[in-house]
């Protein structure tokens, strides 16, 4: 029997291919609200497939949405409510010619959501790749400084449970052609993820990095560390990155070519 999920949760960019099955697992555990954050298009997609699915398994969750385009602020969010902020790009290929997608939607995205969360903070998931391990490519640099901006959050806020999922390969955006070994392991993953969520302790006790494990010795796929021993710290602040002129005037024109270049000195 599943663990018994938070009253009441919010999920950014619910429609991607990685917070689907996240999203399943929540839903049989039946919260008694869930706000489902994404833009316009998306939103109008994900009705249709989640709501005769939720029938089917006799799921009564209320089920609330909310438009959140690109610069759109979150609604105001109910004290101790997780949020889970899964409103990033995580596929490499695509975003290896429009790195300043990545750097808006992964850095800058991420950065004013922190900002905009309550002075208290509120219970917090980023999701997050296991390409962002090592900062490989436009991907993996982006969402490891999305990381960054998260593990400074949570020191701020230590009483805070926040956590970090390290998404494995099986949540990568796939190919059309179905893999039912991927699916088994993206299904029984995205279980033991909900399964850290619901278990969290309710303080900075919670403050964790989770990952899967290469070589689980056990059928615990998941291994945790501390968040502020996990995660990366760039070269140089996010803040003065952001603002140098090697990135605002590339940022501010598209130029994808020269923040490529900008992003290694981000982690150089």
């Amino acid at each position: 029997m599943p663990a018994a999920c938070p009253d009441s949760l919010t999920i950014t960019g619910a429609s991607s291919f990685a917070a689907m099955p996240l999203l399943h697992a929540l839903l049989r555990r039946q919260p008694q609200r869930l706000l489902l954050c994404d833009e316009l298009d998306a939103i109008a997609d994900l009705q249709p497939q989640l709501l005769p699915w939720c029938e089917q398994q006799g799921i009564q969750t209320d089920l609330q949405w909310c438009c959140l385009e690109p610069q759109a602020a979150l609604p105001q969010l109910p004290a101790r409510q997780w949020l889970i902020h899964g409103n990033n790009v995580r596929a490499e290929e695509l975003l290896q010619t429009n790195s300043c997608t990545a750097v808006r939607r992964n850095i800058v995205a991420t950065q004013q959501l922190l900002a905009a969360l309550p002075a208290g903070g509120v219970p917090l998931v980023l999701l997050s790749s296991h390409l962002a391990a090592r900062r490989q490519g436009v991907a993996g640099s982006t969402l490891a400084a999305a990381e960054a901006l998260v593990a400074h959050w949570a020191a701020c806020h230590p009483h805070c449970p926040v956590q970090v999922w390290r998404l494995p390969p099986a949540f990568d955006p796939k190919p059309p052609a179905p893999d039912p070994a991927s699916a088994w392991l993206r299904e029984r993953l995205a279980e033991q993820f909900i399964d850290q969520l619901v278990s969290s302790p309710a303080d900075g006790e919670g403050q964790q990095l989770i990952a899967a494990d290469p070589a689980p010795a056990s059928d615990q796929l998941l291994s945790s560390q501390p968040l502020s021993n996990a995660v990366t710290l760039p070269a140089q602040p996010i803040d003065s990155w952001l603002a140098s002129a090697s990135v605002a005037e590339p940022l501010a024109r598209y130029d994808n070519q020269a923040m490529l270049e900008a992003l290694g000195e981000l982690w150089a």
